[in-house]
């Protein structure tokens, strides 16, 4: 019995820890999220976990390159992990692949919400078994329409183990903050790292990486003062992810 009570603590305490490390966001009005389905791009968003015991979502953009929030990666004292501290699980976190090298923006410790990106290369090209996103800049007015999705992990389903998706699409219609997409994509804790992405002419692009919310809790809708996600536009990223993946045009 004392071992069955001494596990079930452990476990909660894990929860714990994984809650406290993943990012914080919020659901904006109603819950859309529902479970991703088995196709891509899908498959390429990874499933990323750390020895610190945070939960975080990352996608490739390459056949070898993954991409992150650069505060899912580095310790509590901003030193970037060890490779073999992060673990990436693609295609529905079926396959796992290891991280050879772990590079965040050179800017990061300057501005932590404007520069909070990083970039993983993976020692297989894992990018070749799932497929990658394109990637385009971050475009305000096309994104006032409802044309952005988001899709990643959350500690609130399912414990982190099921990849959801936007039931319908979502938009940034307000003032950027410092550059950055204001958006009304729904998540939780674990979603930091998460691709936002549009479809042009059937193809898929990544246009920010989902960072952070402004905003404790869930709002009642876009609207309400400081309701709303923040997201790293590609603009932000495009220069150092060609220095680190040249391979990306």
């Amino acid at each position: 019995m004392k071992k069955i009570i001494y596990g079930i603590l452990l476990t909660l305490v894990c929860l714990q820890v994984l809650s406290a490390k993943a990012g914080l966001d919020i659901v904006v009005g109603s819950d859309d999220r529902v479970a991703a389905p088995l196709d891509y791009p899908y498959r390429v968003i990874g499933r990323l976990t750390t020895r610190t015991g945070s939960l975080c979502t990352s996608f490739m953009v390459s056949k070898t390159t993954a991409v992150t929030n650069a505060h899912c990666v580095v310790s509590d004292k901003d030193e970037v992990l060890a490779p073999e501290e992060v673990e990436i699980y693609l295609d529905f976190h079926k396959k796992y692949f290891p991280a050879k090298r772990i590079v965040i923006s050179k800017s990061y410790l300057k501005d932590k919400m404007k520069f909070d990106f990083a970039f993983i290369e993976i020692e297989e090209e894992a990018g070749h078994v799932t497929g990658y996103f394109g990637t385009r800049a971050f475009d305000p007015g096309l994104a006032r329409k409802d044309i952005l999705q988001l899709s990643g992990y959350s500690l609130d389903v399912k414990n982190g183990w099921e990849l959801f998706r936007q039931k319908k699409l979502c938009r940034s219609e307000k003032p950027s903050v410092d550059g950055l997409i204001m958006h009304d994509c729904d998540m939780e804790k674990g979603a930091s790292g998460a691709p936002v992405f549009i479809k042009v002419d059937e193809q898929f692009y990544v246009v920010g990486i989902n960072s952070r919310q402004s905003a404790k809790g869930a709002c009642a809708n876009f609207h309400d003062t400081e309701c709303f996600n923040l997201a790293v536009p590609f603009q932000h990223i495009s220069e150092e992810l060609r220095q680190f993946d040249s391979s990306i045009k």
